[in-house]
């Protein structure tokens, strides 16, 4: 891990305030940690920092649940490592570098000893073909992001022909169940003027984290109609909550913009 120590002044102040004397744990979720390739030649993968305001060292413990449909009955791995006192940690590759190369997609459970502040950014890297790197910004979750019922807006997608000449967006929707109980969930599609797309109901066991097509997810009722814009996704849970989020990436750059379910 990459750190860099702030100065004695900034400690000094630190030190000082309230935040920095807490020693209460930090607990946070990242329902989709990534380290893949992606459509049209993008490559994904996490970068995760960290900032330490007190005055002593602080132990992250990382869990990480690789994804799955079938459910977990444990986390798939946890990994420690420890962050100074007034200093800043940035982790290059979160998959990679502190789960043994690991590729694909997986959620993440972060547990920090004291006060943390936390920023998680996915890299779209397409210094391959010589292009640059953007960032697409996935915000932390708690317990009040844990819904039993929750909405995704400003949804996309285009036809698979569009896709592959650049056009349009491409919309992913994913969830995680952060818990050891089986959750029931009823995912719907709705066009902008409230006409049903589709539906579907899912049975996510204890740990299973997915992300898919969003028509993949809720096939449509009419075969063949998921080329839609502005179009939203509803969720209903049965027996707890769960964390569910979007990705919409322009097919042309592969940008994309993360929404957490309201």
């Amino acid at each position: 891990m990459k750190s860099v120590t702030a100065a004695a002044a900034l400690a000094a102040l630190v030190a000082a305030t309230p935040l920095a004397r807490a020693s209460e744990p930090t607990v946070v979720w990242y329902p989709s940690v990534v380290n893949t390739e992606g459509l049209n030649g993008a490559r994904y993968y996490s970068v995760l920092s960290v900032w330490n305001p007190s005055p002593t060292e602080i132990t992250l413990t990382v869990d990480g649940f690789v994804s799955n449909a079938t459910g977990l009955a444990a986390p798939s791995a946890t990994v420690t490592a420890t962050v100074p006192g007034a200093t800043h940690a940035t982790i290059p590759n979160v998959l990679a570098s502190l789960f043994g190369g690991l590729e694909g997609l997986a959620a993440a459970r972060i547990t920090a000893s004291g006060p943390a502040t936390f920023f998680h950014s996915v890299v779209n890297d397409q210094t391959a073909a010589g292009n640059g790197r953007t960032l697409l910004k996935v915000d932390n979750a708690r317990g009040a992001n844990v819904l039993s019922g929750g909405t995704l807006l400003q949804l996309s997608n285009a036809s698979a022909e569009d896709r592959a000449r650049g056009l349009g967006k491409r919309t992913n929707v994913g969830y995680f169940n952060p818990s050891f109980d089986t959750k029931s969930v009823r995912f719907r599609a709705w066009t902008s003027n409230a006409t049903l797309i589709g539906e579907t109901i899912r049975s996510i066991p204890a740990w299973s984290q997915v992300q898919q097509p969003v028509f993949d997810l809720v096939p449509p009722s009419t075969a063949g109609n998921s080329v839609h814009e502005d179009f939203l996704v509803t969720f209903e849970v049965q027996g707890g909550g769960l964390l569910v989020y979007s990705t919409v990436v322009d097919n042309k750059t592969n940008d994309g913009v993360y929404q957490a379910a309201e």
